[in-house]
């Protein structure tokens, strides 16, 4: 018996689809350790869960030698003056929490999970990981040992060649955003050397915590006991504010490998720029996402590739767009040429209003997954505060996206996306 079609319009009330008006974050709450440690806390979730990250700009903009920056954080966790390596993963793992190091160009993070009911004891353990690491020989000789050989694999890949290629050409083999990974400079690294990149970089004085979850009540107590007596200068040297103007350029080479990579792209700027929003938007239209122009005309009509994607990837002190695509040798130049056209259009015709409105609503449903509860929402707020200051950037950035028109698209892609501003490599 085939269900009465009329009885169930009457009877199922489907909600109306609704837009996506804005993108609201939680309030944070900010405190002070006795040290002057600042504090911001989220609270929120339905488990019994604490995160806290400890933040510091110590990241490749700080380095005194290359790697120090991510070898240092990576060692962490190897020993401290209280703990060897090996206790303080037994120790954590018999307490149910686990750490994490999430690395940005700018900054080091280390974070650490786990029960609330535990914080006062897992804070201890991370808080001396933190302030008073040891970098064993013998565990920084077998990070070293691993890191090489998680390198050799990467780098036998054409996407990776070309991205390290891309990047070096934008920035200079030299800029802390330019200079890529080698065996040769992990080799001359030393514990010492990350020894001076902690003692230079991280101090109460540059430090920032972030807690979320559902912390106990006596959290500030706990916190201040093992962060707030920490009286340690650091003196972190800035080397990034500051980079050369390269002109465009195309390189093409070989690498022995069945799929083609390209990536095609050029310098851009911080989130802080009053185009970055526009970008955002454009950069979207482009190819970042599964519908995007990009994808459509490339992947879907021609069949050319599996995906084509373009990225706006924004640091402390600049950015760059980033065009990449897999494809067969043979339809290399097919393929760029398509790019060309769709870069073209963008500059030359007015963006539909049914196609800014998608567009539109895909990035509102996108940004509202990226604070899906209190842990993501938190590293959100916290990239966003140590990028430009404002933990609260996601709200704004939405705002501005609903207010942007096809005309300022039309603009923005004149002035940053006319194909011979980019940069091009290409890796057979």
């Amino acid at each position: 018996m085939q269900p009465n079609s009329a009885f169930l319009q009457t009877q199922l009330k489907i909600p109306a689809i609704q837009a996506i008006r804005a993108v609201e974050l939680p309030a944070l709450q900010l405190y002070h350790l006795s040290n002057g440690v600042p504090v911001y806390l989220l609270e929120g979730g339905d488990q019994d869960l604490v995160r806290l990250d400890a933040t510091f700009p110590a990241g490749r903009t700080y380095e005194t030698k290359k790697l120090a920056a991510v070898s240092c954080m990576h060692n962490l966790k190897e020993g401290s003056a209280k703990y060897d390596g090996e206790d303080i993963s037994r120790k954590l793992d018999n307490l149910g929490a686990s750490l994490a190091f999430p690395f940005s160009f700018d900054h080091v993070n280390a974070c650490v999970m786990g029960l609330s009911r535990y914080l006062s004891e897992i804070a201890p353990i991370f808080a001396d990981l933190v302030i008073r690491p040891t970098f064993p020989e013998e565990e920084f000789g077998l990070f070293r040992k691993r890191i090489l050989q998680k390198l050799a694999i990467e780098t036998a890949q054409n996407d990776i060649q070309a991205y390290r290629v891309f990047t070096e050409l934008l920035y200079g083999k030299d800029h802390p955003y330019g200079y890529n990974s080698s065996e040769q400079l992990y080799n001359a690294l030393t514990t010492q050397d990350l020894a001076t990149h902690h003692q230079l970089c991280f101090g109460h004085n540059n430090l920032t915590l972030f807690l979320s979850g559902k912390p106990p009540k006596n959290w500030q107590k706990i916190l201040d006991d093992v962060f707030g007596t920490w009286q340690h200068a650091a003196n972190p040297i800035e080397s990034a504010s500051t980079s050369q103007n390269f002109a465009p350029q195309k390189v093409l080479f070989e690498h022995e490998h069945a799929q083609t990579s390209i990536r095609l792209g050029r310098k851009m700027f911080s989130a802080k720029d009053p185009d970055y929003a526009v970008m955002v938007l454009l950069n979207a239209i482009l190819g970042g996402y599964h519908g995007s122009r990009l994808m459509k005309k490339i992947r879907e009509e021609l069949g050319l590739t599996y995906g084509i994607y373009s990225t706006l990837e924004s640091f402390t002190y600049g950015g760059y767009l980033n065009i990449s695509v897999e494809t067969e040798k043979p339809n290399a130049d097919r393929v760029l040429s398509e790019i060309e056209l769709q870069l073209e259009h963008l500059q030359s015709e007015l963006i539909a209003e049914e196609e800014l409105l998608m567009v539109r609503n895909y990035l509102g449903g996108f940004l509202l997954s990226l604070i899906d509860g209190p842990f993501p929402t938190i590293e959100i707020m916290r990239n966003a505060f140590i990028e430009n200051g404002d933990p609260y950037r996601l709200t704004k950035l939405y705002q501005d996206i609903m207010r942007i028109d096809s005309e300022q698209l039309r603009i923005a892609a004149k002035t940053y996306l006319s194909y011979e501003s980019l940069t091009q490599v290409v890796v057979h």
